[in-house]
C-alpha cells in the first residue's frame, strides 16, 4: 500500500485516481518521569534525546500501520495520499498524542472518452 505525504499521484496506465475519503489513525504514548528527568538534563546541556526520539518513533509506527490498516481494510483503497501528522501534547499530562490523517484514493480503469454536447445558441 502506497501511503505518501504528496497530493498527487500517477496511476497505472489506463487508469485514473479518484478520491475515496479520508482516512485517519491515533496513538498516545506516556513518559515516565525519571526518563523525563534524564532528558531535561540533557536538554539543560543540549543534545538529542534518546528517551523522546524513540517514544516519537514508536508513535509514528503506531500511526502508519494503523492507517496502513484502515486503508487495506476499506473498500477499493490502492493507496493514501497527503498525508499529514500532527503531534497533540495533552496539557497537564505525560502524555504525548500523534494523529496522521490522509485522503484514501483507487485506481479505476477509464472508460470510454465522452465528449461534452454543444450548447444551444443563446436566445436574442
Amino acid at each position: 500500500m502506497l501511503i505518501t505525504t504528496t497530493e498527487w499521484i500517477t496511476p497505472p496506465q489506463d487508469c485514473e485516481v479518484v478520491a475515496i475519503g479520508i482516512v485517519e489513525a491515533n496513538s498516545t504514548r506516556a513518559t515516565s518521569a525519571m526518563k523525563d528527568s534524564l532528558a531535561g538534563v540533557r536538554d539543560f546541556f543540549g543534545g538529542r534525546s534518546k528517551t523522546y526520539s524513540t517514544m516519537f518513533e514508536a508513535l509514528l509506527e503506531d500511526v502508519y500501520k494503523e492507517l496502513e490498516e484502515k486503508a487495506r481494510n476499506a473498500p477499493s483503497v490502492d493507496a493514501v495520499v497527503g498525508l499529514r501528522t500532527n503531534l497533540i501534547p495533552l496539557g497537564g499530562t505525560k502524555l504525548v498524542g500523534l494523529q496522521a490523517i490522509g485522503t484514501a484514493v483507487g485506481f479505476r480503469k477509464k472508460g470510454p472518452a465522452q465528449s461534452i454536447p454543444d450548447s444551444p445558441a443563446p436566445k436574442q
